[in-house]
């Protein structure tokens, strides 16, 4: 890339400007003017930006613009539409496809859309509650560890849960297909085997569903209530 980015991050904004590497005393423009209450991000793909970005989307939204009119927001065009209870928390920008990071009612997924085609794959996992990581930054939602070959076809993810300890996986975007690279020692003793985990809606006072995660040794749970449990 022969781009360098500056990126601005506040409480209730955050964008970025941008100096062309070539000509460093041209000085930084504004990828977009920061406005209050806007927060985006980009990704460069050829000569065309992914924008995640939260411009009439709560929950944000995912868009591409040309290179040379970022700064016209209304030449963005969407992609990802801004979706009800689904929060667009970060994404990944390959040549041949784009990996969303997504949460819905509390839950994480990873979801795969080829970009020749729009099809989509969500990536599979084990537990019913869980985390899982493709390497993007926790303040600025941009991937800065693992996954940087835009050419790739295979997806590195860090996940655990409250039962299984982190794990390093190899996804196959092209097949689905998920391999076991490594993963963190257990106790000694620990087999996540004798454990199960549910996401359970938990209706409160005010009529509000709110997402529990449930674990428990499968050789010890009854299901009728009657077993103690710790709340936290």
């Amino acid at each position: 890339d022969d781009l360098v980015y500056l990126y601005h991050q506040g409480i209730t904004l955050g964008g970025a400007s941008v100096l062309d590497a070539d000509e460093p005393q041209a000085g930084f423009s504004p990828f977009l003017p920061l406005e209050e209450g806007h927060r985006y991000e980009f990704h460069k793909s050829g000569d065309d930006f992914f924008v995640r970005t939260n411009w009439d989307a709560p929950g944000f939204r995912l868009m591409q613009v040309a290179a040379d009119s970022t700064a016209q927001r209304e030449t963005w065009v969407e992609v990802v539409p801004a979706r009800e209870e689904v929060t667009l928390e970060a994404v990944l920008t390959l040549d041949e496809y784009l990996v969303l990071q997504e949460r819905e009612r509390g839950v994480m997924r990873l979801r795969v859309l080829a970009r020749d085609d729009g099809s989509e794959r969500v990536l599979a996992f084990d537990d019913a509650a869980y985390v899982v990581d493709m390497g993007a930054d926790i303040e600025t939602a941009i991937v800065t560890s693992r996954n940087l070959d835009p050419t790739a076809s295979k997806l590195l993810v860090s996940y655990s849960s409250l039962t299984m300890p982190e794990t390093l996986y190899e996804f196959d975007l092209i097949t689905g297909e998920r391999s076991q690279l490594r993963q963190e020692q257990s106790a000694r003793g620990y087999d996540p085997a004798d454990y199960h985990s549910e996401r359970l809606m938990v209706p409160v006072r005010d009529g509000v569903e709110v997402p529990v995660s449930l674990v428990y040794r499968r050789d010890s749970f009854s299901g009728d209530g009657s077993n103690p449990m710790y709340l936290y």
